[in-house]
């Protein structure tokens, strides 16, 4: 079972191919926009959680993800634009793709960021530590 669009079994090997190559670039292009949707969020701060941060904060720039995630949505599914964008429509498995490259993103992105607030507090604690001694 393919994560995407399989074509017509009744056509040519060379047609199918080709769904199949639109396919792989309708998930990767589905993959790269909603990756990029989300690191809006996570970017907010370099060492702040994205829970301290919130996500409701600045409103503008939550409209501006949903706006671009319904363009990204309108030009996989309606039909003649996706042809145009060369995207055929995703299927759940691909969605389920999308779903955990972004669970990833938010995990690896949240750990380097508990990774600096550690370091960075172990590391203004040293040169306090230091100036405490050098000042006696």
């Amino acid at each position: 079972a393919s994560i995407f669009h399989q074509g017509n079994p009744e056509t040519n090997a060379d047609e199918n191919k080709f769904a199949h190559i639109a396919g792989a670039r309708s998930v990767a292009f589905g993959v790269l926009t909603v990756l990029q949707l989300n690191q809006a969020f996570l970017s907010r701060s370099v060492d702040r959680s994205l829970l301290d941060t919130g996500i409701r904060s600045n409103m503008w720039m939550v409209g501006g993800v949903v706006l671009s995630f319904i363009l990204y949505i309108v030009g996989t599914y309606v039909p003649k634009l996706n042809d145009w964008l060369e995207l055929v429509p995703l299927g759940w498995p691909a969605w389920v793709v999308i779903a955990v490259t972004i669970v990833l993103q938010i995990v690896f992105s949240e750990l380097l960021k508990l990774v600096l607030r550690r370091t960075t507090k172990s590391s203004a604690s040293y040169m306090a530590h230091r100036r405490t001694i050098s000042s006696v």
